[in-house]
């Protein structure tokens, strides 16, 4: 059971067997759902919504009032959020065909794009430039998702993106400031802290030692895993989707500073994991 928002009336039953149950504290109203998106929100006019869906349709859900919902065309494993857009998930990572959907009337924009990750960046010019990483190759759209551009390979740092859109198309990009929400609230992680970085097929955990530095520290196979990464304490965890409920697979620490993967090696060979002097980056 958990609560979707403090100041939400709802909660959500959760069971092993039985479909999620949504239930209203205040009227006993409740309602079977065949999927909900735990407490992960997109943001549509300042207001929080929850992705969900049930026997009819698929819908964005008010995280305050679920009444309040946002009917989507169509039905995907999952949703989100990228500057003024969506990304609707149409299968499991890491091999995702996505939709992008727009806020504004959640209409389709573009279907059925290879894609694992898209990112958005201010440019100096007060404009959007998404970056969307598909096998072996960065696209790069405007802010209508007009493509403007391509690379040959997998851009996913930001001082990599950066680097190659002055160079190739004069595009200046600002460096993103963590923002600062009831659910992000004071400072980053301290240095040395870890931040996973990847493609398609395999992830590899950097050592951020300063704003500068960055160093692999090991690799290992994505599968179809769910990937979490908390930098503030450098927690890494894997899940997978059964029968539209989350349930976790692994979950590790890492100690940095001794550059130190705690995770028993015997489970090492299940998810490919190879330390940095195994493995050519």
């Amino acid at each position: 059971m958990y609560t979707l928002h403090h100041q939400s009336p709802f909660i959500v039953l959760l069971s092993s067997e039985k479909d999620p149950l949504l239930f209203n504290v205040e009227t006993g109203k409740s309602e079977v759902l065949k999927f909900i998106a735990s407490t992960y929100t997109v943001e549509i006019g300042k207001v929080g919504y929850i992705y969900a869906y049930n026997d009819q349709q698929a819908f964005l859900a008010n995280d305050k009032n679920m009444d309040e919902r946002k009917i989507l065309p169509k039905k995907y494993v999952d949703i989100r959020e990228s500057g003024d857009y969506l990304i609707g998930y149409i299968n499991e990572e890491p091999n995702s065909l996505v939709d992008i959907l727009s806020k504004s009337d959640l209409k389709i924009k573009i279907k059925n794009l290879r894609s694992k990750r898209i990112q958005n960046f201010k440019t100096d010019d007060d404009k959007s430039v998404y970056v969307v990483n598909e096998p072996n190759q960065t696209l790069f759209f405007d802010v209508n998702f007009k493509n403007i551009g391509s690379a040959s390979k997998e851009f996913t740092e930001f001082e990599d993106i950066a680097k190659f859109l002055i160079l190739k198309y004069k595009i200046t990009l600002i460096e993103p400031k963590q923002e600062v929400t009831e659910l992000t609230t004071g400072p980053g992680p301290q240095y040395p802290y870890i931040k996973l970085t990847g493609n398609l097929n395999s992830m590899t955990c950097m050592v951020h030692e300063s704003r500068e530095i960055r160093k692999p520290l090991f690799s290992f196979a994505r599968k179809n895993y769910r990937i979490g990464n908390d930098s503030y304490s450098n927690k890494i965890t894997l899940s997978e989707r059964e029968e539209n409920r989350e349930k976790t697979y692994s979950l590790f620490y890492v100690n940095v500073k001794e550059k130190k993967i705690l995770l028993p090696k015997k489970y090492w060979a299940d998810i490919d994991l190879k330390m940095s002097d195994q493995v050519d980056f």
